[in-house]
């Protein structure tokens, strides 16, 4: 079992943890973009095409999706997947 671990119990942990964050971050961010809310569509530079934006941060967040899964299927091989 211990061939699995390819990230220390300490990187797994702050890996599940800061993807959580990204996840929510990048889908509001994307979210707001999508809704093309005007504080950030029409700033110092504005945005031509919020929606590409916005897709831009979908994947982003689809990207922490993928090793946030990652890290914690290797907190799951320390016996913190409980704790989380």
């Amino acid at each position: 079992m211990s061939r699995f671990l390819l990230i220390s119990q300490t990187n797994a942990v702050f890996g599940t943890v800061i993807s959580v964050a990204g996840i929510i971050f990048l889908g509001l961010l994307g979210s707001f973009y999508n809704a093309e809310l005007e504080q950030l569509v029409n700033g110092k530079e504005p945005i031509e095409d919020p929606t590409a934006v916005a897709k831009g941060c979908y994947v982003g967040a689809f990207l922490y999706c993928v090793i946030g899964a990652f890290c914690y299927w290797q907190v799951s091989f320390t016996g913190l997947a409980l704790l989380l």
